[in-house]
């Protein structure tokens, strides 16, 4: 249920899963941990940071035979830093494929 304080659309579910990154402009491809996610963003666990803006390519494997993994078109919108080599990455879902 949303909140009154609650600003988003769609609830954020708890995940913690592997999540796979490709950068649209150089197909670099980065391996993270998907901490939440929702049905327009996810927050990222990475340990190299993204550009602001940056467009990205996502993948996150599915657990069951009958479920298709999630491939989908995002933009960065937050990189805060955590550690040296620990950023925390906000994602704006922009597309499913």
């Amino acid at each position: 249920m949303i909140t009154q304080g609650e600003r988003r659309n769609f609830i954020r579910m708890s995940v913690e899963t592997a999540i796979r990154i490709k950068r649209a402009a150089n197909g670099d491809e980065l391996s993270g941990t998907c901490l939440n996610l929702s049905a327009t963003g996810a927050a990222v666990l990475l340990s190299e940071p993204l550009n602001m803006d940056e467009e990205v390519e996502i993948f996150i494997d599915s657990t069951g035979q009958d479920i298709r993994p999630l491939e989908a078109s995002a933009k960065v919108q937050r990189v805060d830093t955590l550690a040296e080599d620990k950023f925390d990455v906000g994602l704006e879902i922009t597309g499913y494929k």
